[in-house]
């Protein structure tokens, strides 16, 4: 029987970001969809329900993390992984507020991606380091 894999949806709004993070993501993730803003990412969880969302925050039409908050608001259990250039900790804690699991700095995507991945499948959360 073959085993399913759990799945991913990407949102950012560089074509070169969502590559990259969906590369990086395919050896443990069928990537489902792609969003480049919030609202399409919202759309795209309704349609695929996957089990990890990773979302850049600075996003046209609606932020990353007010589509966390919306999302988490419709019941939505997907890990949420926030990928964004800063390190700032008030944005960091507001992405936490909202509802993501962990926050990624895109400076550290090498380093933290899978951490922050596996510290909320594990349960916990995750933050890069922060400036």
């Amino acid at each position: 029987m073959k085993r399913i894999r759990p799945t991913a949806v990407i949102a950012d709004d560089h074509a070169a970001m969502r590559d990259l993070v969906r590369r990086m993501l395919l050896p443990r993730f069928d990537v489902v969809a792609s969003a480049t803003d919030g609202a399409d990412l919202i759309d795209a969880w309704q349609a695929h329900r996957p089990d990890l969302l990773v979302v850049d925050v600075d996003m046209p039409r609606l932020n990353g993390i007010e589509a966390v908050r919306r999302i988490r608001g419709l019941g939505g259990s997907s890990i949420v992984v926030i990928l964004t250039v800063s390190d700032d900790r008030d944005l960091a804690e507001a992405a936490l507020e909202a509802g993501a699991n962990a926050y990624v700095v895109k400076t550290r995507i090498a380093s933290d991606l899978f951490d922050a991945i596996d510290a909320a499948l594990a349960g916990g959360s995750f933050v890069s380091q922060l400036g």
